[in-house]
């Protein structure tokens, strides 16, 4: 099973658990809208995209888990979650699309992993605080929103191993990829953000190299 239908579990109002395979790429329009009484819900990391809807109106549900590999979650994603009090965005993550938390009532956190992430208007809720890094979009969303914001502190550089990236740091790549166990390398050397570091991580340094 790779793909949830559109409105394939639809106001399923007695399904009260769901386990996505981790075949799972997509979860489609209104996969799982008005599904009341779903209290948890684990993003597989195959998954790219949330649909449009997907989890409208879930408002039994308490706790999302976004695994990296998740690149887009479309409008009214999880709106009206009313139970839902905090939600970690990952990395992988370059667009949240509008509504996506909105009405969301006990909602009071939201981490945005990347600092470049494209927000359209995704809360309704103002007393929530938004964590993400300096300088990143997610700071600017909420200082345009009157939105409290956490700092996360300065944003990982990524390819960099020792402080400042270079071709120290591509030669520490190799190393490391032709022996994995002589060394654990920080998470900035994953560039693409899918929680591997290997051979595609290098070619994007490579290229992130050549255009300094």
């Amino acid at each position: 099973l790779t793909e949830i239908g559109d409105y394939a579990f639809s106001q399923c109002s007695g399904l009260t658990y769901i386990r996505l395979p981790d075949s799972l790429t997509n979860i489609g329009r209104n996969a799982f809208m008005d599904c009341s009484s779903i209290t948890s819900v684990n993003i597989p990391a195959k998954v790219t995209n949330i649909g449009r809807e997907a989890f409208w109106n879930c408002s039994s549900l308490e706790s999302v888990t976004i695994t990296k590999g998740v690149t887009n979650i479309e409008s009214y994603a999880f709106w009206g979650c009313s139970s839902l009090k905090k939600v970690d965005i990952p990395e992988s993550v370059t667009k949240i699309k509008s509504n996506a938390f909105s009405n969301c009532k006990n909602l009071e956190s939201v981490t945005i992993q990347n600092p470049k992430c494209e927000l359209e208007s995704i809360l309704s809720k103002s007393t929530v605080t938004i964590y993400g890094y300096e300088g990143s979009t997610a700071q600017a969303y909420a200082e345009e929103h009157n939105i409290k914001f956490q700092s996360l502190g300065e944003a990982p550089i990524h390819g960099d191993v020792d402080g400042e990236i270079s071709l120290t740091d591509l030669l520490l790549l190799r190393l490391y990829l032709r022996n994995p166990k002589s060394k654990n390398l920080p998470k900035t050397c994953d560039m693409n953000a899918d929680g591997k570091i290997n051979v595609i991580d290098l070619a994007l340094l490579k290229r992130e190299l050549l255009k300094r």
